[in-house]
């Protein structure tokens, strides 16, 4: 087991990823079997509960299904296989030509403007869908309570907010996917400085490469991995994930108040929702670390 990012290696890795397609392909059939085969709901509680724990999952496994896609279309590259760069020669001052040094200042200066761009620009995206958060949650909390008009409009207000909730689902999974491309461009900008930094390692003066290096704490070999948990990219990223599986459930449970679902299907469909909401905060994680063992 990777300590880093949780995942089996080798087989291990492989057996785990054919049971998690085998578990979103069943998502998928399942659950459009259940809002099929209850379209139009029927009378009985449990054909209108199957109808709700059907579109959920249905929606569930159609997230994820996506999500997988990207993965398996983006560009990855293995973790580990990043060797340390061995330079030969050394800069002579009284050599004609330009002077290395502006050129190696100027691009370490811009790996240091990048990443504490990618760091304020984390805060920035998290700021942002909480404040879209709160705004459609706001929406919908005022649409469920405003006097309704008597029409057949009426009974479609809990629906306009189940599609608010479930599309904010969506762009939450977008801010997810801007939070793990910004922890990719942190690591990227960290790896270009500390590849600077090797450079020099290898052809100081004055000091052996050995003495030079106890000057620096980070290094190529000592830089964390970008999949690294417990930092501030997965907590932000765990906190979209959460209000995003809050979201999910709150779409679900408003799906239930539209279809007039009778109490007798609220002991058993609530649970079953709060459990798809588990299952999408958990594979939220788990797709941060899995795009994130890809190197910037």
């Amino acid at each position: 087991m990777d300590e880093e990012t949780g995942k089996g290696t080798g087989s291990q890795g492989a057996e785990w990823d054919r049971m998690r397609w085998f578990l979103e392909a069943v998502a998928l059939v399942a659950g459009m079997a259940a809002v099929v085969s209850n379209i139009p709901p029927g009378a009985s509680w449990q054909a209108q509960g199957c109808l709700v724990f059907g579109a959920a999952l249905l929606f569930l496994g159609i997230m994820t299904s996506i999500m997988e896609a990207i993965l398996h279309f983006n560009q990855r590259r293995k973790p580990g296989t990043e060797s340390l760069p061995r330079f030969e020669g050394v800069y002579i001052s009284d050599q004609p030509g330009l002077p290395p040094q502006d050129l190696l200042g100027m691009e370490f200066e811009y790996a240091r403007i990048t990443a504490s761009e990618a760091m304020n620009d984390r805060h920035t995206v998290v700021n942002f869908y909480l404040l879209l958060t709160g705004v459609v949650v706001s929406a919908v909390a005022a649409l469920l309570s405003a006097e309704r008009p008597p029409g057949p409009g009426a009974d479609a207000l809990p629906y306009v907010g189940m599609a608010l909730l479930w599309a904010l689902c969506i762009v939450g999974w977008l801010y997810l996917l801007q939070i793990i491309r910004l922890r990719q461009a942190w690591r990227g900008s960290a790896a270009t400085m500390n590849q600077i930094k090797a450079f020099y390692f290898a052809n100081v003066a004055r000091f052996t490469s050995r003495e030079f290096k106890k000057a620096f704490c980070w290094q190529m070999e000592t830089l964390p991995p970008a999949a690294k948990l417990w930092t501030i990219h997965f907590f932000s990223a765990a906190l979209i994930a959460l209000l995003n599986s809050l979201v999910y459930v709150g779409g679900g449970l408003l799906h239930t108040v539209g279809l007039q679902v009778s109490s007798e299907a609220w002991p058993w469909l609530v649970p079953s929702l709060a459990f798809l909401g588990l299952v999408l905060f958990v594979f939220s994680l788990h797709m941060y670390v899995r795009f994130l063992r890809q190197e910037a």
